[in-house]
């Protein structure tokens, strides 16, 4: 005797609903501070303005926690974005006051990985 197996049921196409938060808020942002730990990225974001003095003050809006998976998925989604922004518009050109900054940035980033990876 043969037994008939059941043919599977197609798989239903997962569908996301977005939808907004009733606190959900639209915010300026123009600095950004970001530190992490074993667990979480964290993202500090606000708004610089220069104060009478000449120096600069911060007013920080939101802190934004990531699990490290959701961090380096924004991080891509942010990088296609910034890509076809320029596509689009054409290149971003960063202020050169700022380029020293950015570099720092990544070398630090450089050498944080290149310790990660001595271990390996």
């Amino acid at each position: 005797m043969t037994t008939k197996k059941k043919a599977p049921e197609p798989t239903r196409e997962q569908k996301t609903e977005v939808r907004k938060s009733p606190d959900f808020k639209s915010i300026y942002v123009n600095w950004i501070q970001a530190t992490c730990s074993p667990y979480d990225v964290l993202l500090n974001l606000g708004e610089s303005s220069p104060t009478e003095r000449g120096d600069v003050e911060v007013e920080h809006k939101v802190r934004v926690v990531f699990s490290p998976i959701e961090a380096k998925i924004a991080a891509y989604i942010m990088t296609k974005t910034i890509h076809e922004y320029e596509r689009q518009f054409g290149a971003i050109v960063v202020p050169a006051p700022l380029i020293p900054q950015m570099r720092e940035l990544i070398e630090a980033q450089n050498k944080e990985g290149d310790k990660q990876t001595d271990g390996d």
